[in-house]
């Protein structure tokens, strides 16, 4: 299965790419298995050059995957 990230209009705001992606976080902070995926998938990125230099319990960290890529 594919979800789409993308902007999206929220009550007259546009959301960015990386608001859109950070709002599927849950309380913690970290991003479902599928976004995880999808947003290295969508940017060419390879999984484990990422996880090669983040410990596990921070592997699925919003804020730290869009650090990663560059936002």
């Amino acid at each position: 299965m594919h979800y789409v990230i993308k902007d999206v209009s929220t009550q007259g705001h546009n959301m960015t790419y990386s608001e859109s992606f950070l709002s599927t976080c849950d309380a913690e902070g970290n991003v479902p298995h599928w976004a995880f995926m999808q947003i290295f998938d969508e940017h060419g990125s390879a999984v484990t050059d990422y996880t090669d230099t983040h410990p596990t319990n921070q592997m699925y960290n919003g804020q730290s995957i869009l650090n990663w890529l560059g936002y």
